[in-house]
């Protein structure tokens, strides 16, 4: 069932005079409409302006880059970063990188689309993944390969484990690629991404690359890594001609950072109450401290619907692919909204 509405879905909107209680989305801090965080951002645009589409490589250049950049960087714990525009921007520009350094790659299964760049070794299954990223290890055993993936796949085979780069061979010759898109500012002992989760030293490099905008609400991406391959990412032609992320996104995220562990903190606390009060079995997946619930059973899902609850629900990412739902927790949802929720996922006991 499909809404066009005209406001943002916050932790509800209304449709035909109705209030519906909305459980999609990806604003998983609840920021986007959050008062103090908007005020900052206001103030950042009457200074700033509402947009900047100078290239980086112009010779005025502002500050706030570097001071946005510095920031992410100690906030994950890499060594160098760089921003663009968009998360989309940042896979493509990692991703053409990799593509012109003429490194055989592969995809692991459910990869975000803004990294493919070639229609062979895109895997469905990890099994037959995993088999044939070591047979071409051993194969070429002193060539450099490059494995492209997501933190969140939303079935627990990426974050928290990763239990299939236990089963890959030889990995100083790997170059990892990890799209952070849902889990930076998430995920973690701080929301600080997947970067900490992960040890670098037994890769040849690792890097990690996503959208702002869900995490920490602002519209922009970045990339993490050695300040060997920022370097040579910002450049290349491809980061030269983009347009940067606003300076007023950039000065908001920089004035934010409490707003942000207030928001992060409540989160968890919600997270936390919907594991405690939910019937789990309904859900097909579902990560530790992660707020999304995956699940494909349409009973559920018309359930839920006829309670005016509205989960995120479309095929992804084929117009014919299967049908997936997701209840999404937020940092805006009150206990009441998750206890309701709750209560009627608990009344569809009876029909496991």
């Amino acid at each position: 069932m499909e809404f066009i509405i005209d406001e943002f879905p916050g932790r509800s909107f209304t449709k035909d005079h109705k209030e519906l209680l909305y459980f999609g989305g990806t604003a998983y801090l609840g920021l986007q409409t959050l008062p103090e965080f908007q005020d900052i951002l206001i103030q950042n645009i009457k200074k700033y302006g509402t947009t900047y589409s100078a290239s980086r490589k112009s010779n005025v250049k502002l500050e706030v880059y570097e001071k946005l950049e510095y920031a992410l960087k100690k906030f994950t714990g890499a060594t160098a970063c760089t921003t663009l525009s968009s998360g989309y921007m940042a896979s493509q520009l990692v991703s053409n990188y990799i593509k012109g350094q003429h490194i055989h790659a592969f995809f692991a299964p459910h990869t975000h689309p803004a990294l493919h760049y070639i229609t062979a070794n895109n895997y469905l299954d990890y099994v037959t993944f995993i088999r044939d990223v070591n047979q071409y290890i051993n194969n070429h055993p002193s060539e450099e390969i490059c494995i492209f993936c997501d933190s969140i796949d939303f079935n627990g085979k990426n974050y928290p484990n990763f239990f299939w780069l236990e089963e890959i061979q030889e990995k100083q010759n790997i170059i990892l690629v990890i799209d952070d898109s849902h889990g930076i500012g998430i995920i973690g002992e701080h929301g600080n991404g997947i970067f900490p989760l992960i040890t670098p030293t037994i890769f040849k490099d690792v890097i990690i690359c996503g959208s702002l905008g869900k995490g920490f609400a602002i519209q922009g991406g970045a990339i993490w890594g050695s300040e060997e391959i920022i370097n040579e990412l910002t450049a290349t032609p491809f980061f030269a001609g983009a347009s940067p992320i606003t300076p007023a996104m950039a000065s908001t995220f920089l004035e934010s950072a409490t707003i942000y562990q207030q928001q992060f903190k409540k989160l968890r606390a919600n997270i936390q109450l919907f594991l405690e009060n939910t019937i789990l079995e309904w859900f097909d997946g579902y990560m530790p401290d992660f707020p999304a619930f995956t699940f494909y059973d349409e009973q559920l899902l018309n359930t839920l619907l006829k309670h005016q609850i509205i989960p995120t629900s479309f095929r992804y990412p084929f117009k014919d692919s299967p049908l997936t739902n997701r209840i999404v927790i937020s940092a805006h949802h009150t206990n009441d909204d998750i206890l309701k929720l709750s209560q009627i996922i608990a009344n569809k006991k009876g029909t496991l």
